[in-house]
């Protein structure tokens, strides 16, 4: 026996274990059992065997990392207090139990290596396993659970920290805990009564769940977002790549509302010519429910022309439809009654359609009037005509008319309203009854309109309170007017004006021909100011439900017999203004086809529209009077073809 430290190598203890009603300990010439004998360990001489490596010496280079028997590390059968010991160098000793087993040779070293794994707890669907790949490292634990190995996360299981529920199809939910996805029945949330979802790739990879729909609402999906990307699946588990998971909430019969994770609520939908929307929010409104332009009424509803497109309301305001058209600003009226969609620079027909309006020149009209016009409607005036609703920046609402043949030739536009056959307009002296058209424009100034005969006389008026004339609108057929401020709607009294511009001093420079800024003159007379000092019978009184405000008509005269074709001598006035006959209502076109007609110019259909034939005829007329073929009337010929026909 060698000596060690001093002492016998038998009382030097290198580690310790426990045995069945003793103690195993290992010393440097080999592992010894003893007994315990009240607070002694007892060695019986006559049973002492000191169990050694293949050869004498062989523990004596071991430094014990491990030492245990089979069963502690997991291993069952006759043997399992037989021990292993491993030593810090790797090698590992295995005790052979068999009857007559010698010292030497008592331990056998081995290839494998029982402490690297061992199990601890073997019941299925668990298993926790002791991981200790090298000696010189402390063990891990490691749980699984039916095959899958499972994580800590905050102290507990990871399947146990719950991260998001998701229920789309009926009698299943699945549940995302931060080791993936699960699928249960419905309402039965057991750990036993989970598994993992066949028609995922890797479930384990899943983060979030939510409970989604198409589009239109109409099928329930399975949305999924994991490291590779996010997914939805339908009821059969057919999946579709998408950019983001939500939440569906509701659909209001065309937006469907969700509640996405990260970006909140949003709302999409799909747009009638095929994009899929969403629905933004600035300045606590809906963007698709703030006008870019003037909204127009038809048959299927309001069209309001906004940032997404065209959107088409129920007159309670549920939306029916979207055409996705961005950037629209305005609504372009066809002759047909249907509309399309203004842009920058272009139409957009409502489904999707190239435009098939007939108007050549009107790509050059928008991107001419957008470098400092924002318009916010458009309208077809006859067969070729435009009539342009919409805000400089400076000069604040305009009206312009413009022609699809002659893009270059923009106008401001005047509304003309027929009086030759008005009363008051027979009983005005012969020399200030005008053309027998009253002409309205709006003023650059806020508020302002300005009233002239078509001849030698105008008239500047300023409206009370304040804000821009936004539009014109037409009243009994034409007759009468209504100007729309920001704040009032003013009906204009057709004779009051007509008495006014009579009063009114005649005109001896020449006025400018329109151009695409309103052209403006200052108010002759401050009693022309409407407001309450006047003190009789203003042209313009602010608009009021069942209250007449047109004034009463003078007594009848005699009708003047119809004007015949005259050549024209001389000028009849030192001033003209030109009228368009493609600004005019298709009654009044109708009572010129009608005219020309009779005198042999015009020989097609008469059909209150303007187009080739009327303009072939206007100018031949013109021809036989010996004046300028221009196709615009002058006062004098307006009166001879738009007196009353019979």
């Amino acid at each position: 026996m060698p000596w060690a430290a001093g002492r016998p190598a038998l009382d030097v203890t290198k580690s310790l274990a426990a045995a069945p009603n003793g103690l195993d300990r290992l010393t440097p010439i080999g592992l010894l059992r003893q007994s315990v004998q009240g607070s002694r360990l007892a060695v019986d001489p006559d049973t002492l065997l000191v169990r050694e490596g293949p050869k004498a010496g062989s523990l004596g280079t071991c430094t014990p990392a491990n030492f245990a028997t089979l069963a502690q590390l997991g291993f069952g059968g006759p043997a399992h207090d037989a021990r292993r010991i491993r030593c810090l160098d790797g090698r590992v000793f295995a005790e052979d139990t068999a009857p007559g087993a010698s010292d030497i040779g008592a331990l056998t070293l081995l290839d494998s290596d029982p402490f690297a794994a061992r199990d601890t707890i073997d019941t299925a669907p668990w298993t926790w396993t002791i991981l200790q790949p090298r000696p010189d490292q402390p063990p891990v634990s490691e749980v699984r659970f039916q095959g899958e190995q499972v994580a800590l996360a905050a102290g507990r299981f990871a399947f146990d920290d719950y991260r998001a529920l998701a229920l789309p199809f009926s009698g299943t939910w699945h549940l995302v805990a931060s080791d993936g996805l699960r699928e249960h029945p419905a309402g039965r949330f057991g750990l036993l009564q989970g598994a993992r979802p066949g028609f995922v790739d890797d479930p384990a990879l899943v983060s979030t769940a939510t409970s989604d729909r198409s589009p239109e609402g109409s099928e329930a999906l399975l949305c999924l977002e994991t490291k590779a990307g996010t997914v939805q699946y339908d009821v059969d588990g057919t999946p579709s790549a998408v950019d983001r998971c939500a939440d569906w909430r509701g659909t209001d019969g065309f937006w469907s509302y969700r509640q996405g994770p990260v970006s909140g609520v949003e709302a999409t939908g799909t747009a009638s010519n095929g994009p899929v929307m969403r629905r933004n929010i600035a300045k606590g409104r809906f963007t698709d429910l703030v006008a870019t332009g003037l909204p127009r009424v038809d048959a299927g509803g309001i069209k309001v022309p906004n940032a997404l497109g065209v959107l088409t309301l129920t007159p309670s305001g549920t939306a029916l439809d979207l055409a996705s058209h961005s950037g629209a600003t305005a609504l372009f009226a066809r002759l047909d009654g249907t509309y399309a969609a203004v842009t920058d620079n272009a139409l957009h027909d409502l489904d999707g359609q190239p435009d098939p309006d007939d108007c050549p020149g009107i790509d050059a009209i928008l991107t001419r009037l957008n470098n400092r016009v924002r318009i916010e409607a458009v309208e077809r005036r006859g067969e070729h005509g435009l009539r342009i609703f919409g805000r400089d920046a400076d000069q604040g609402p305009v009206r312009l008319s413009a022609s699809c043949l002659h893009p270059e030739a923009i106008s401001v536009f005047t509304e003309t309203v027929s009086v030759a056959t008005r009363t008051r307009h027979d009983a005005l002296p012969a020399d200030s009854a005008g053309s027998g058209f009253l002409g309205v424009q709006t003023n650059a100034d806020a508020g302002g309109l300005t009233l002239t005969d078509g001849v030698d006389r105008q008239v500047a008026m300023k409206l009370d309170g304040d804000g821009a004339v936004l539009t014109l609108l037409g009243r009994n057929g034409g007759r009468n007017l209504v100007a729309v401020t920001e704040r009032e709607a003013y009906l204009l009294d057709i004779d009051a004006a007509l008495s006014l511009l009579a009063a009114s001093p005649a005109q001896t420079t020449d006025v400018p021909e329109p151009v695409t800024e309103p052209q403006t003159e200052p108010a002759r007379d401050p009693e022309n100011r409407v407001g309450p000092s006047k003190p009789a019978d203003p042209p313009v009184k602010p608009v009021e439900p069942q209250t007449s405000v047109e004034s009463p008509p003078a007594a009848p005269q005699s009708a003047p017999p119809s004007p015949q074709i005259r050549p024209r001598s001389a000028p009849e006035r030192a001033v003209e203004v030109l009228i368009d006959p493609r600004t005019l209502d298709r009654s009044a076109i109708r009572v010129l086809q009608t005219r020309l007609q009779r005198m042999g110019f015009y020989r097609i259909t008469i059909d209150g529209l303007t187009g080739p034939g009327t303009d072939r005829a206007i100018r031949a007329y013109q021809q036989a009077r010996g004046e300028a073929q221009t196709g615009l009337l002058t006062p004098s010929q307006a009166a001879d073809l738009l007196g009353d026909p019979q």
